[in-house]
């Protein structure tokens, strides 16, 4: 049964010890494209780059803890909380132009509101793999918008 820890790098979440277990890697990793679309994300957010660092700060906050979510409706074999959970995180991913992300969260809300939990493990697995790459990216994103110091 799929349960992984945060994929997130203490650089995503703020953490400074660095100390953050990664998932697996290459499940679901598509290192020839990137995670994020940043020139459709800055278009969404139409220059208000001080806007998008606060967004992104408050999703990689909020991302161990929706991560925690989906993986505990799978322990418990929860169909309705992995349908919340995953459609949850659709909406936050699809914030943020995370095309493969989205594909996979919204595979895991099909897979859950058929009762489907043998098909939602691979994406569950897979997910956590694309989030730790939108997570970095996203951190790399916020940290090139913020001005530099005078």
């Amino acid at each position: 049964m799929w349960d992984q820890t945060t994929t997130l790098p203490a650089a995503a979440t703020g953490t400074a010890s660095g100390n953050v277990e990664q998932g697996p890697a290459s499940v679901g990793c598509h290192t020839d494209e990137h995670a994020v679309d940043q020139t459709e994300l800055l278009e969404r957010f139409e220059g208000e780059t001080d806007l998008l660092r606060e967004v992104i700060d408050i999703f990689l906050g909020e991302c161990p803890a929706r991560l925690a979510r989906l993986r505990a409706a799978v322990r418990h074999r929860d169909a309705a909380a992995l349908a919340l959970a995953a459609h949850s995180l659709t909406g936050c991913l699809g914030t943020f132009a995370a095309p493969r992300a989205v594909q996979l969260s919204r595979e895991i809300e099909r897979c859950a509101q058929c009762g489907d939990f043998a098909t939602a493990e691979a994406p569950c697995v897979a997910i956590e793999g694309e989030m730790g790459r939108v997570g970095r990216e996203l951190v790399a994103i916020r940290d090139a918008c913020t001005p530099a110091p005078d």
